[in-house]
């Protein structure tokens, strides 16, 4: 148990140096996507998902981590998707899981 107690301490101290580097991250997509709708262009790709995807645990993990308008206009745009919106807004729907798993000390 002292083990776990270490592990859950260790990954609540690194979790403000991980978002600290995922800012610098994020501002690098921002300036790659500029004023497009998406980060190839007018049209969605699997890119989009994957950049979607990483931004968005890291707002879940420290909500404001996101401050560019165009990364947050981009975030709304592929929540707003029809396809994803329902995911998004169930309740009941994985997202709303911790973003590891049950025993992370983060959700």
């Amino acid at each position: 148990k002292q083990w776990y107690q270490r592990r859950v301490r260790g990954i609540t101290q690194s979790t403000g140096a991980a978002v600290a580097t995922a800012k610098g991250v994020i501002q690098q997509f921002s300036e790659a996507l500029g004023e497009r709708q998406f980060f190839a262009g007018d049209a969605i790709s699997c890119t989009d998902f994957w950049i979607f995807e990483t931004i968005d645990k890291f707002e879940r993990l420290e909500p404001g981590t996101l401050e560019q308008d165009n990364i947050l206009r981009f975030r709304k745009r592929i929540m707003s998707l029809p396809t994803l919106h329902k995911y998004f807004t169930d309740p009941k729907s994985s997202r709303y899981l911790p973003l590891n798993n049950k025993r992370a000390s983060f959700k």
